[in-house]
C-alpha cells in the first residue's frame, strides 16, 4: 500500500514565563511544539486509520485515529523524521520542520 502524508505541521507553544523580582529560570525553557497531520493513500486519498506514526531514532510513536489524524505533544524544537508503518511494514518516511509563526 502507499500511503502519503498531508497537512504535516509543527506548531510552537507559546512557552509560560514571568519576571518575578529577579531572573525566573522558567523563562529560558526551551520551545515546545505540537505536531498533527493526516495519513491518507495514495491512489484513493482515503484515510488510513490505525496507521503507526513514530519519530525516527525515539521511542515517541502514535496511531492515525479511523480520520486518518495523529497529533503528538509537546516536542523540543528541531527537525524530526517521521516514519509511518501500516501492519508493521515502513511505508513512508517524511521530514518535518516546526512553524515558527
Amino acid at each position: 500500500m502507499n500511503v502519503t502524508l498531508v497537512k504535516a505541521r509543527a506548531r510552537e507553544l507559546s512557552p509560560l514565563g514571568f519576571i518575578l523580582g529577579e531572573s525566573d529560570p522558567r523563562m529560558f525553557q526551551p520551545a515546545v511544539f505540537n505536531m498533527s497531520g493526516t495519513v491518507l493513500h495514495a491512489t484513493t486519498g482515503d484515510p488510513v486509520k490505525n496507521a503507526s506514526v513514530k519519530i525516527k531514532g525515539t521511542h515517541i510513536v502514535t496511531e492515525t485515529d479511523e480520520h486518518g489524524y495523529f497529533s503528538i505533544h509537546n516536542l523540543p524544537d528541531k527537525v524530526y523524521m517521521l516514519e509511518v508503518y501500516i501492519r508493521g511494514r515502513k511505508q513512508l518516511a517524511r521530514r518535518v520542520i516546526p512553524s515558527h509563526t
